[in-house]
């Protein structure tokens, strides 16, 4: 097992909220190694905005505030997603948000800046694209979580 995929199953087992996908099992063969995670019926959310077109506001701003209140929860347990893409937001049967893919996830100390470049370069923020070192959660986001309903 490679140390990405220790750390994704590490940190993806600490995390437990509603806007998350839960991780149930980990099978490892000879060959593989399943993550066995609960189900999005509802695909990804890119899909969704490309059959469905614009959104209202309200199901916008549903929208983000359940995906606003997964990445806030990641935060408070010291972890950053760094790959943080409408791939990676995932809808259930009742078409609420789960967040998806920790491949990239990282443990963070407050205050501390990381340098490593992750993610995909499409959505990568112009201080990874500068090769600059990055606070890992944004501050505005922090505060912002307790107020999302």
């Amino acid at each position: 097992m490679t140390a990405s995929l220790t750390r994704e199953i590490h940190h993806h087992r600490q995390l437990h909220h509603p806007h998350v996908t839960q991780l149930f099992e980990v099978i490892a063969t000879e060959n593989n190694i399943w993550l066995v995670t609960e189900l999005c019926s509802g695909g990804e959310l890119f899909d969704y905005l490309a059959e469905k077109g614009r959104l209202g506001e309200d199901e916008t701003r549903v929208f983000f505030g359940q995906l606003c209140l997964a990445v806030a929860y990641v935060h408070e347990k010291g972890i950053v997603h760094r790959d943080l893409k409408l791939e990676n937001v995932l809808l259930d049967e009742r078409c609420r948000v789960k967040l998806g893919d920790f491949g990239f996830t990282r443990e963070f100390e407050r205050g501390v800046l990381l340098e490593t470049f992750c993610g995909t370069t499409g959505y990568a923020s112009p201080e990874m694209l500068l090769s600059q070192k990055y606070l890992g959660p944004g501050m505005s986001l922090m505060a912002l979580s307790p107020h999302l309903c």
